[in-house]
């Protein structure tokens, strides 16, 4: 009866409009949301510094209605090279199509550059979706905070020499212990309603250069948890423009990202705010974080 169930459901999700794809192809391009990620992500992990680098491009088309459209015979070229159709699998036999860079593709994603890309009808004719220019150069070295620092003191994050707008969010990861003392862990995120938010680089009133202090009251226990590491994450992005006709709500959009980790320790550390690279060169203000809403 297992399998009856699971088809009773994604027949009940379909029924509500639920939809995740479909092989009904729009009568034109014009018909089409289409929605393109650019990323290239650099994360710092644990006290060796071990860096992951990832560079990604995914697109996915859709109809008026926001349902993926599957179809292997609608092809997306980057700066000329195919990206691969590929359709993911969920539970409940959802499907999920969309488009991906390979992974040996002659173009990579970099800093400050232009990629353009192109959509193929079944027909053959081709369609000019739109051009994106990655944000300017993001490097973690440009990022100076410990790997560890001690629960009670502030925590410094300082950045030099940004050449464009980014956005800084730092956020908690907590330990929890149960009645029996087993420990685990309550991931947060960027995304985390007690996060502490702030623009960085030039722009009105900001310097390529800053600091930002962490309070030390953002460390301390919180309804019986522990900070156990805190998470920095800093990301740039850019829009591109998409041309006509494609429907309303394509977006053609480019992200560099940071992410480092700092272990957060009982036992005092005399150089828990020292340089790291001397990335914290040229800093001449300090301001205390504080929680801000998302924008």
């Amino acid at each position: 009866m297992r399998p009856l169930v699971t088809l009773t459901l994604a027949s009940l999700l379909a029924l509500l409009g639920c939809e995740f794809s479909t092989t009904k192809l729009p009568a034109s391009p014009a018909e089409l949301r289409v929605e393109v990620d650019v990323e290239r992500r650099s994360e710092r992990r644990g006290s060796a510094r071990h860096v992951d680098e990832t560079g990604d491009i995914r697109a996915i088309l859709r109809n008026r209605k926001g349902t993926a459209i599957e179809s292997a015979d609608i092809k997306l070229l980057v700066n000329g090279v195919p990206l691969r159709f590929l359709v993911g699998q969920g539970n409940y036999y959802d499907r999920h199509p969309f488009y991906r860079l390979p992974s040996d593709a002659p173009v990579g994603v970099r800093d400050d550059s232009t990629y353009r890309f192109t959509l193929v009808w079944i027909d053959g004719t081709e369609h000019p979706i739109g051009t994106v220019r990655t944000p300017p150069p993001l490097a973690l070295a440009q990022f100076a905070l410990p790997d560890a620092h001690p629960r009670g003191r502030d925590l410094e994050i300082r950045w030099r020499d940004l050449a464009g707008r980014a956005e800084l969010v730092v956020y908690r990861t907590m330990e929890v212990a149960d009645s029996a003392g087993n420990v685990g862990y309550v991931a947060g995120s960027a995304l985390s309603e007690d996060a502490l938010r702030e623009t960085v680089g030039p722009g009105r009133l900001r310097s390529w250069s800053g600091v930002l202090r962490v309070p030390a009251s953002y460390l301390a226990d919180s309804a019986g948890q522990r900070v156990a590491t805190l998470g920095v994450a800093v990301t740039a992005t850019s829009d591109g423009k998409v041309e006509k006709p494609f429907a309303s709500g394509s977006y053609i959009r480019a992200v560099r990202a940071l992410v480092l980790r700092v272990d957060v320790e009982e036992v005092a550390d005399t150089a828990a705010s020292g340089d790291a690279g001397g990335a914290g060169a040229g800093v001449t203000d300090s301001p205390r974080a504080r929680p801000r809403s998302r924008r």
